[in-house]
């Protein structure tokens, strides 16, 4: 049977598309569990064959092949390894890295090194084949941990494996972003990794996106009101009466704080030899100070304490690093001191460092373990958890809450340190919100119910208390071993927080301190006016999840298959069962997507009803985890919208909507799925798919799908508004102006060039109709011309206005009259320098290293990026009109800009000084623009500010060379 099929795909190189889960469900079961190698190897050839001519077709089947071939690597036959990976690397290009993750993980944690080794080489083969942006930080996070584990393997063979997919990993997305989820290697691991990395190819080829200039408008603070949210008025003169929603780049439509923020990496950074933390030291402080520290008598330690932490407050972060400054305050006796006027001294001067300084948990590892310690005294209980609370935010709570529970559990046995331990943890979450693997905690957890001490099984059980409220009650099924006294307990104290909901958290990893000195009030304000602002905390991701693959028999596979439709409906209903009693549920499904999808365009309604039904409490079970089945489902989803009966329909929008809330308004807008559904729909599912298109496409954040595939439905967009069905039409037109939003005027007029003369009018009227109503930024007020650049008067400029005015202008005061005279004259121009002369770059850079921002780093810049360095302009006090200028869609307000900054620079050199990382990063966007006269004019600019600064001795920051010149070097290439 293998050989006729081998023959029948050998003449057919390309497969048309169709339903072949029979077919891979079966080669499948050879690879899995014959015990003929050559059949094996044989099905494994076969099932790469399959792949190769369905192409995008085969994602249905992807995940479930590759988890199948992973798991028999085993094998130790060279032409059955040989089939494999020919097999998996066939599959991939119908899949993805995140698609996969989770077996790939599993498959490195197996105790099989044959299986370790051939999955860590299927990554590095994979990755030449994957676009950079796609391996992205959540990724290369989880990958590079799983490698490290496998770089440590008492087998040679897995070790190089995991060495070579970490090289092609840098190789791919840059050193720069996988050295700090590597840390500190040994130094054979490194040069290994390197010499792989300088050998690899990576084969893809790299999409280059043009970017226009910035069309976002200025960020306004999200109105309460659910109906208004993400709403922006249409264009100013335009006839629409109906508003149209902006694509929202600011929030995802299923928001999950703190979640949706997105869970910053711990920083890291490289351990200092203790040589290299006392050369810095004796830099810092005096030779009497260091001394001190260590003095055996207490009044001369608490002296140099206090001595050092006045000095530190003099410091900045460029000045010193958390790292250095810890270990200098921890020299012995350091957090250790027996003396309790000391020991709260230097543990105020820990806070005041943590809350002041990027702290990596690199540095955050050399106080954890002592200030947990001194939890257990009565003296500075309350000032160590404070300490723990600020290493928390600066660094994550994830890493100080498992470093410091994993100390006091295992190595430091006082019972009063282990009880004070939960009780700040009971502390924290409520302050921080809870997103983290509850696998460790559990643990430690479980450990703490057995002890002696009643306080530490006391304060154990409220901890779990609260917990539950972000775990929710299958909390208690983790304890299901322990007595029934003791789960009695948990249950009691779960079921007080049964109807509570999670209090919103009031700190977050990178928001500034109450107690920061540095941070103004106004900043301190705001960052806890937005914490209140979020939503309750929902952390579904990390709910202990229930693996309902073994459930998934091959008998249930058959019932769901069977001729019967009441056979059909039992298997069905217990589908459902299975999903309700296990909830939430992990994404690994067996094979009952498949057999599920076959269900949704049952002849029998009422069957397709419940498997609909079914899918949606699927998305709700799996949450966001189900983006791994969107190319699986979404097809016959998009076929039952052509489903005569009405509630059918009805029962798949809502299975769609509910799906896109869980995975991502972006899902559906993958594989050409949406193409494929209305290329050959009928007239009933153009019109549904359509309208739905209508409402959802001005929700999906742009630039988070490729944009090809909205482009290469316009023609069949184009084709309906001629539909001979008034419906189609109709929805058609309303379709017009959501396309417009994501793929701009422009782009869909030129595709008009295909269309007869008689259509093109057609469409030339539906897109003249839609094009006001696109969101526009409004332009910078001006007096006499229209639509004539108004330059900005630099500082210079003002100075030589006002003297001929006869204004002496000389210091503060009569600066200012000349500005308010001119704003008597022009009240829409702002007439402040153009550059302040201040020290926010110190908070730029202290926020950058803390992660508080978005990290500048990017192939092709995404309007978040835009935004962030508007809103840092603001925040830093430049002219409006500079930034209003910088901002604007026409090139020639740029050309204005750096004429602007160029006549201020002679004038004002400090204050460029102050704002050169801003300049050089509106300069880096520039880069990725498409007139090349604003790119000219940018450098000339810049050589000329280099010569400046060259002979004004400055020396660049990395942070500023970081943002620059990396994409400078791209240009040149």
């Amino acid at each position: 049977a293998l050989d006729s099929l081998e023959n029948l795909l050998k003449t057919a190189p390309r497969l048309e598309p169709g339903d072949y889960a029979d077919l891979v469900r079966a080669l499948k079961k050879v690879i899995s569990k014959d015990t003929n190698v050559m059949l094996v190897a044989l099905g494994g050839r076969l099932l790469g064959m399959v792949a190769t001519g369905l192409r995008n077709k085969f994602s249905p089947y992807a995940c479930a092949c590759v988890q199948a071939i992973l798991e028999k690597f085993k094998e130790k036959k060279t032409n059955v390894v040989t089939a494999l990976r020919e097999a998996i690397d066939a599959i991939y290009p119908c899949t993805n890295l995140e698609a996969i993750m989770e077996d790939m993980l599993a498959a490195f944690d197996n105790k099989n090194p044959s299986i370790k080794a051939e999955s860590s080489l299927f990554l590095a083969r994979a990755l030449c084949h994957t676009q950079p942006a796609a391996f992205n930080k959540k990724l290369i996070k989880a990958y590079v941990a799983g490698l490290l584990k496998l770089l440590e393997s008492a087998d040679p063979s897995v070790r190089d494996a995991a060495a070579e997919a970490l090289g092609t990993a840098t190789k791919l997305v840059g050193e720069k972003n996988i050295a700090p989820h590597i840390g500190k290697l040994e130094p054979l691991k490194e040069q290994k990794i390197k010499e792989f990395a300088d050998k690899v190819v990576v084969t893809v080829a790299v999409i280059q996106v043009k970017v226009a200039a910035p069309k976002k408008e200025a960020k306004a603070k999200p109105n309460p009101t659910p109906s208004a949210r993400g709403d922006s008025k249409p264009a100013a003169g335009s006839a629409q009466p109906k508003p149209v929603k902006r694509p929202n780049s600011a929030k995802a439509p299923a928001k999950k704080a703190p979640a949706s923020r997105g869970q910053p990496s711990p920083p890291r950074e490289q351990e200092l030899s203790q040589e290299e933390v006392d050369a810095k030291a004796e830099m810092l402080f005096p030779a009497d100070v260091l001394s001190g520290l260590g003095d055996s008598n207490w009044k001369t330690r608490l002296s140099a304490v206090q001595s050092l932490h006045s000095t530190v407050q003099g410091l900045t972060s460029s000045d010193a690093t958390s790292q250095v400054l810890y270990r200098t305050l921890n020299r012995k006796p350091g957090l250790k001191d027996t003396n309790v006027q000391v020991l709260k001294a230097r543990l105020e001067a820990c806070k005041y460092i943590t809350e002041n300084f990027p702290v990596s948990t690199t540095a955050a590892d050399f106080v954890i373990q002592d200030v947990v310690t001194k939890l257990g005294e009565a003296s500075c209980a309350s000032i160590c958890a404070d300490c723990l609370t600020s290493l928390a935010e600066a660094c994550g709570i994830e890493h100080v809450l498992n470093e410091g529970l994993t100390y006091a559990m295992d190595s430091q046995k006082n019972p009063k340190v282990q009880s004070e331990m939960f009780n700040w943890m009971a502390n924290a979450i409520k302050e921080f919100g809870f997103n983290m693997n509850i696998k460790a905690i559990i643990a430690h957890s479980k450990k703490a119910l057995s002890a002696t001490n009643p306080n530490v099984r006391t304060s154990t059980v409220n901890f779990l208390g609260i917990l539950s409220l972000y775990v929710g009650p299958s909390l208690i099924n983790h304890f299901d071993s322990e007595k029934p006294a003791t789960k009695q307990l948990i249950s009691l104290e779960l079921d007080k927080h049964a109807n509570s909901t999670p209090p919103t958290p009031t700190r977050q990893m990178g928001t500034v301190s109450k107690s920061a000195s540095k941070a103004s009030v106004d900043d301190i304000e705001e960052a806890f006016e937005d914490a209140t602002e979020d939503e309750p905390v929902v952390v579904d991701d990390n709910r202990p999840r229930t693996d309902i693959a073994p459930l998934i028999t091959e008998a249930l596979i058959a019932e769901i298959n069977d001729k019967n439709w009441k056979v059909r409906n039992e298997a069905l209903d217990k589908v459902k069962a299975i999903i309700t009693n296990s909830s939430p549920i992990k994404p690994s499904l067996g094979e009952l997507p498949a057999a599920l999808s076959a269900r949704l365009l049952d002849s029998n309604s009422k069957l397709a009803q419940s498997a609909l039904q079914i899918c949606e409490a699927l998305a709700s079970a799996m949450g966001v985890k189900c983006k791994s089945h969107v190319r699986t489902f979404f097809p016959a989803f998009f076929q039952a919208f052509g489903d005569s009966k009405q509630w059918i329909r009805a029962a798949a929008v809502s299975c769609v909507e509910t799906w896109c809330r869980e995975a991502g308004a972006h899902c559906p807008l993958d594989g050409e799925m949406l193409y494929d559904a209305l290329k050959s729909g009928s007239p009933l599912l153009r019109a549904t798919l359509l309208q739905w298109l209508a409402e959802h496409l001005p929700n999906v954040p742009p630039k988070s799908f490729p944009r090809e595939e909205l482009t290469v439905c316009v023609p069949i967009l184009y084709a309906c508004l001629e539909d001979r069905a008034a419906d189609v039409r109709k929805v058609t037109a309303d379709c017009v102006l959501p396309f417009m939003l994501h793929l701009g005027y422009e782009a869909m007029h030129k595709q008009l060039d295909k269309l007869k003369p008689g259509s093109k009018t057609v469409v030339q009227a539906a897109l003249d109709k839609a094009r006001p109503s696109l969101p526009v930024q409004p332009l910078p007020p001006s007096k006499g011309k229209k639509e004539e650049p108004r330059g900005v008067k630099s500082a210079g400029a003002l100075k030589k206005e006002a003297e001929k005015k006869g204004t002496a202008v000389k210091g503060k005061g009569p600066a200012k009259s000349a500005s308010a005279s001119s704003r008597g004259k022009k009240d829409d121009e702002d007439c402040s320098p153009l550059l302040p002369n201040n020290n926010a770059k110190n908070q730029r850079i202290i926020d950058d290293q803390k992660l508080k921002v978005l990290k500048w780093n990017f192939t092709t810049p995404r309007e978040e990026f835009f935004e962030l360095l508007k809103e840092q302009m603001a925040t830093a006090g430049l002219n409006k009109q500079l930034v209003a200028n910088m901002f604007h869609n026409d090139f020639r307000y740029h050309l204005k800009a750096i004429e602007a900054l160029s006549e201020d620079l002679h004038e004002n050199g400090q204050a460029l000084m102050a704002n050169l990382d801003l300049v050089l990063k509106w300069l880096t966007l520039r880069f990725f623009d498409t007139n090349p006269s604003v790119i000219l004019k940018g450098l000339e600019y810049l050589s000329i500010v280099f010569t400046y600064l060259m002979d004004s001795d400055y020396t660049m920051p990395e942070y500023e060379a970081n943002c620059f010149i990396p994409y400078l070097v791209l240009k040149v290439r």
